[in-house]
């Protein structure tokens, strides 16, 4: 293992135990990320630049990632992403201007000397609770087949969606652990894995995935050590140029976006301000882009509460409509430009 940095606020130990049981996984390639998406049953396509993927994010959407990237895909490549069966939407990250102004954020992390001293006092305070509470270290993918359900319910369920099934969270592990740039962040206390993080590595970047923990821990600051863990070690041990947390901007539920949106920040993410566009395919323009549309989706969630995929096509239909302000939600957050 690398000679870990000083980290005088930190408990050294904790961190040092990160790989005693597991090694990091190696990076992988664009190609290999598309790959492990297309096994998976998922539609997945490597750009024209040879640079980004095109994954799924919606059953029905193509989202670009790396996050981070802003240039503008050539008109035809996403014509042909559109001509793709089942595929209604395609997105991605612009740079903001005057005819597309910001409506979301991204969030990465790029501080190389990443550490204790780079948090706000709260955040130093739970990451140093959780470290006392729990160890963090990199798990298998046996270990998570075999604790981490719990936490992966609990997490739905806390945020207001039907319980998942067992084989549900069987199959999304099975399909993770095939690929070989995969890691598992885990917090373990008392032999429970009350909360981990999943990460993919590609090329010199790594992605937030799957981040679950158990209800009946959340005191414990086990979140706030796994994550703290997960960007030091990748930041400052493995030198990996950014860690992305996915994008934001559009949700119904805003006050559980907001409160995502500062605990990534005061966990030293930067809230990079976005225009998110959206291609959206003849047939379905009607159904969403209209500000009725957006209205009669309002009225057809309220009937079905529980539903996992309402309420992100109401979020999706007023965000592309204009019935609602796209950052509303996020006003008293930090941002950067």
């Amino acid at each position: 293992m690398p000679k870990l940095p000083e980290d005088p606020l930190a408990t050294v130990d904790a961190l040092r135990q990160i790989t005693s049981v597991v090694a990091p996984a190696n990076a992988g390639t664009v190609g290999q990320y598309v790959e492990c998406q297309r096994r998976s049953g998922k539609p997945a396509y490597v750009s024209q630049t040879g640079t980004e993927a095109w994954i799924t994010g919606a059953r029905w959407q193509l989202r670009r990632t790396p996050v981070f990237a802003t240039s503008e895909p050539a008109p035809h490549e996403v014509r042909r992403l559109l001509r793709e069966q089942g595929i209604w939407l395609v997105s991605y990250a612009l740079q903001p201007d005057a005819q597309r102004p910001a409506n979301a954020f991204c969030y990465q992390c790029r501080a190389a000397e990443y550490g204790m001293e780079t948090l706000p006092s709260k955040s130093r305070n739970m990451v140093r609770k959780g470290f006392r509470n729990v160890q963090v270290r990199l798990c298998s993918w046996d270990e998570l087949l075999e604790e981490g359900y719990a936490a992966y319910l609990d997490t739905d369920v806390r945020h207001g969606y039907n319980a998942p099934s067992r084989v549900v969270f069987e199959e999304q592990v099975g399909r993770c652990r095939e690929a070989s740039f995969f890691d598992v962040y885990g917090a373990w206390h008392k032999n429970k894995l009350v909360s981990w993080l999943t990460v993919a590595k590609v090329n010199d970047w790594a992605d937030e995935q799957e981040f679950r923990s158990t209800t009946e821990h959340l005191t414990l600051g086990a979140n706030n050590a796994v994550r703290y863990a997960a960007l030091r070690h990748l930041l400052v041990v493995e030198k990996y140029q950014r860690v992305t947390s996915g994008a934001s901007g559009h949700q119904v539920r805003a006050q559980e976006e907001l409160w995502l949106h500062r605990n990534k920040i005061s966990m030293g993410f930067e809230a990079k301000l976005i225009h998110r566009h959206y291609a959206i395919h003849p047939a379905v323009r009607p159904f969403i882009c209209s500000k009725s549309a957006a209205w009669l989706w309002d009225k057809v969630a309220i009937l079905f509460p529980r539903s996992y995929v309402l309420p992100r096509l109401v979020a999706l239909s007023r965000f592309i409509s204009g019935r609602a302000d796209p950052l509303a939600w996020s006003q008293g957050g930090s941002t950067s430009a």
